[in-house]
């Protein structure tokens, strides 16, 4: 589960008015000395000794009898019968901690506070849409998430607004009905169909995860890429995930308006690219993503050429090799982006800059057009010898990227989200 940062629980504290909240709970409290309230406890069963006590200035309460204690947090998840994460973002949406609250103390709610995002008459298609938008919403707010867009150099508020780059960090489920409840288990059956949530454990499949919506034909979300953030993970656990089932949709179908396209390996390859002027960008799902619907799509564009922009390792050649292949068969001309061996686009951009990563498109190696298998075999044989020579090239040429004008950064708009 993503943590809350110490910095948000902090925050919150603070901007809770502990008297008010515990109040809004039908409990009366009177001024105690100076600076604290008192009234009976909701936890033990106080009839006549009022043995709770509000220390609003420190933000804790606690009861002389029956010991429990706490801060404005905990004080919902143990009155209202909700989860730490569920009473956190009840607080955190100001208003939501004192709407339609129990006036009686809840064991286990079974009602969920926190307004639902989702139509649950929406189709498939919109209910996609949705998950993105809320999840995207979820990302302006998250301050881990937008470290992570920075250390990838993502972090410009256009890019991540223009492709709905979100955040799944499972408050999704906190917004769902119950599954004890009619509606709650249609919309959750539909989620768990769909992929968002998962089958087994009705856990969100992306948990953790920075997500990328990609769109199908008619403009919908038809595929989410999603990219683990969270360190220490369980030993086997996927820093990459996709929805179940066949992958579906283009990454930034835009790109196919150019006469010439950039392939990449990855969504955050091609963001990259994107990021530093190349809009003509998109990308496979992994070595073994290359689509029909995007093999389909070239081929009807008729462009000028492809440049293969893939991972400088034994994998990220192979499937040059192969697509290269593909594609010279349908008669598109076809160029290999050389990096040091090793590198990919984004971490090949981190290292050397915007502009050695442009000349590395402008200088990518020739493959040939039409069916040339020959071209490309000679081609693969001479990829490790040819990658060490580009890497000196672009080494010697390229200026620190530290030194370099980089792409408009975060906006303070969206900063003072996370502030």
């Amino acid at each position: 589960m993503p943590r809350i940062e110490e910095s948000d629980i902090g925050r919150v504290k603070q901007a809770t008015d502990l008297v008010a909240l515990v109040q809004s709970r039908g409990i009366a409290l009177k001024k105690h000395g100076a600076k604290d309230w008192k009234g009976l406890c909701p936890f033990h069963g106080d009839r006549e000794t009022p043995n709770f006590i509000v220390s609003p200035q420190k933000g804790l309460w606690h009861c002389m009898a029956c010991g429990k204690a706490g801060n404005p947090i905990q004080f919902v998840q143990a009155h209202d019968g909700v989860s730490f994460r569920h009473a956190f973002e009840l607080l955190n949406g100001g208003k939501a901690a004192f709407e339609n609250v129990p006036s009686k103390l809840v064991k286990t709610a079974t009602v969920p506070k926190l307004p639902c995002p989702l139509d649950p008459e929406a189709d498939d298609g919109t209910l996609l849409d949705q998950v993105s938008g809320y999840y995207h919403e979820r990302l302006l707010r998250s301050k881990p998430a937008l470290d992570y867009l920075a250390s990838r150099g993502l972090d410009d508020e256009g890019l991540v607004r223009r492709f709905r780059i979100g955040f799944a960090d499972r408050t999704l489920g906190l917004r769902l009905p119950e599954k004890n409840r009619r509606e709650g288990a249609a919309i959750r059956a539909r989620l768990q169909k769909l992929g968002v949530l998962r089958r087994e454990s009705g856990h969100e499949h992306f948990n953790g995860s920075v997500v990328f919506p990609i769109t199908n034909g008619d403009g919908h979300v038809g595929e989410i890429y999603g990219r683990k953030i969270t360190k220490g993970l369980r030993k086997g656990t996927p820093d990459h995930l996709y929805l179940p089932g066949a992958h579906r949709g283009i990454f930034n179908p835009e790109a196919l308006k150019h006469p010439e396209i950039i392939l990449c390996e990855s969504v955050i390859d091609a963001l990259t690219f994107v990021r530093h002027g190349m809009g003509n960008a998109t990308c496979i799902s992994g070595t073994q993503g290359f689509t029909g619907e995007l093999f389909e799509a070239i081929k009807a564009a008729n462009f000028d050429g492809v440049r293969l922009a893939y991972d400088a390792d034994d994998s990220g050649e192979k499937a040059a090799q192969r697509d290269a292949g593909k594609l010279q068969a349908i008669g598109v001309a076809v160029h290999r982006i050389r990096l040091p061996m090793g590198e990919d686009v984004n971490s090949f951009a981190l290292s050397y800059g915007a502009e050695a990563l442009k000349k590395a498109v402008r200088s990518a190696e020739w493959l040939g057009a039409g069916a040339a298998s020959g071209v490309v075999a000679a081609n693969a044989r001479a990829a490790s010898h040819s990658s060490s020579l580009v890497a000196a090239e672009l080494a010697a040429d390229a200026e620190p990227a530290a030194n370099e004008k980089s792409p408009e950064p975060l906006k303070p708009a969206l900063a003072e989200l996370v502030a």
